[in-house]
């Protein structure tokens, strides 16, 4: 079968050069993405599985080449309504970055908005809103808070906050965003746009009918 081949070109990348070994995992790690795509999700845990021992086996169990077979594993188990395995997995791969890079790395992200969507999906909307904050903690902690570099922090909490129907935290990250841009640039910069658009949207969701004052705002900008 495709996983018992996968599985021999895995045994015989070990057995050769570290090149030949690099090669083998980046196309596991296609194959792998490609059952997920099929939605073939026992297949694929088990062939990142594989490759997470393969790697393990080369480079140590805590190289940051892991990280990404793990993700792949978690996203399958939880396919599979495995939540309690997948949380192990993420955990896994958030202590590895931790351990390699410390705590407040930028490279923990997407680690954490895994880890954020499983506690959503199991009902604890705390525990993935706090998982948000920290990374929102994190990208301040890399470019502070005070500067534009730091927008596209905000815009990714107000996606959070929109997709999860959190209306007033959506208004109260807008009016951080909105604040910054008009402290650095002006109150005719393009991005306010976008922004006056959202709080018109968020008072339309919530049943606040006096929304047309954030559109002619963004009108006139």
């Amino acid at each position: 079968s495709m996983y018992r081949s996968s599985t021999l070109l895995l045994i015989l990348a070990l057995l050769t050069s570290p090149v030949a070994m690099s090669q083998s995992i980046e196309e596991l790690m296609d194959e792998a993405s490609l059952l997920e795509k099929n939605r073939r999700f026992r297949s694929a845990w088990e062939l990142y599985e594989q490759i997470i021992l393969a790697i393990t086996e080369s480079n140590g169990p805590h190289t940051t080449s892991l990280i990404e077979p793990l993700l792949g594993k978690a996203r399958s188990l939880v396919a599979r309504r495995r939540y309690d395995d997948a949380s192990e997995v993420l955990l896994l791969a958030q202590n590895i970055v931790h351990r390699q890079e410390g705590v407040y790395s930028s490279g923990q992200l997407e680690v954490i908005d895994e880890m954020a969507a499983l506690n959503l999906r199991s009902g604890d909307i705390r525990q993935a809103n706090k998982l948000q904050r920290f990374s929102f903690a994190i990208s301040r902690d890399e470019y502070g808070a005070d500067g534009l570099d730091i927008l596209p922090a905000h815009s990714r909490l107000i996606q959070w906050y929109m997709e999860t129907g959190q209306y007033f935290e959506v208004r109260r990250e807008l009016d951080k965003a909105i604040k910054l841009v008009k402290e650095h640039t002006s109150e005719h910069d393009p991005r306010l746009i976008d922004y006056m658009r959202l709080v018109a949207k968020t008072r339309r969701l919530q049943g606040i009918w006096k929304s047309e004052k954030s559109l002619i705002e963004a009108l006139e900008i």
